[in-house]
């Protein structure tokens, strides 16, 4: 899934890019999957990915306290589009929970949400 912000970001090499999604269809259900950051970035520090990785505990003015819990991992996996799938197709690089998902929508809630969007004479 392709990602480009509105505006240039002041760190770009972290926010364009692109979202690796593992995708499932039953009844009528697309369940989604990202990727697993933390094996990820296992991958990129031993080499058999190329790209970076980098632990965030906390951001610059960031008024939330920091600690280890709070810490998010940022991985770019660097490429062409045969790498990309390359890396798209190793073990256990998805997570094992459903990042989404997607689910047909009732009648009701289609008409629902037209009527509540509907602007009023």
């Amino acid at each position: 899934m392709k990602v480009d912000e509105d505006k240039p970001a002041a760190d770009s090499r972290w926010r364009n890019g692109y979202y690796f999604l593992s995708y499932t269809f039953a009844d009528k259900t697309i369940r989604l999957r990202g990727v697993d950051d933390k094996r990820i970035a296992h991958r990129i520090i031993d080499g058999s990915v190329l790209g970076r990785t980098e632990r965030v505990s906390r951001e610059p003015g960031d008024k939330r306290s920091g600690g280890s819990g709070s810490s998010e991992l940022h991985n770019f996996v660097a490429g062409d589009p045969a790498e990309m799938a390359r890396v798209a197709q190793l073990e256990d690089v998805f997570a094992d929970a459903d990042t989404y998902l997607l689910k047909p929508a009732s009648k009701a809630e289609i008409f629902k949400a037209r009527k509540k969007n509907t602007p009023k004479p």
